[in-house]
């Protein structure tokens, strides 16, 4: 080798297979496309996983929030109690009110 000469490697891009002709580019394409489509699908499964949690979650606070309230409200003389069920939506819904009715009564 001569300095000052440039040296050139030779890379084969093309192979023969079965007759069929296949290049690196293409081979690297290929590659790619079944990676990103493997990482779509596995982030796909995990969503779908969590949301499924979620939802039974949910669904748990639902039915925990049913079975707090009684079914039959204590009667206390003097007071007027009521109840009313509405599930939340969020667990974050959850609360509990205590109202002065036109009578001065709590309600």
């Amino acid at each position: 080798m001569i300095w000052g000469t440039p040296c050139v490697l030779h890379v084969k891009t093309a192979f023969a297979v079965v007759g069929f002709v296949i290049q690196l580019g293409s081979i690297s394409t290929i590659v790619s496309l079944f990676l990103i489509t493997f990482m779509l699908v596995r982030r796909y499964l995990q969503t779908q996983r969590k949301r499924d949690q979620w939802k039974a979650e949910i669904e748990q606070a639902r039915q925990v929030q049913h079975v707090l309230i009684p079914d039959e409200l204590p009667r206390i003389a003097g007071f007027t109690i009521e109840s009313e069920y509405r599930p939340a939506r969020d667990l974050r819904e959850q609360a509990r009110r205590v109202v002065a009715g036109r009578d001065s009564h709590c309600h």
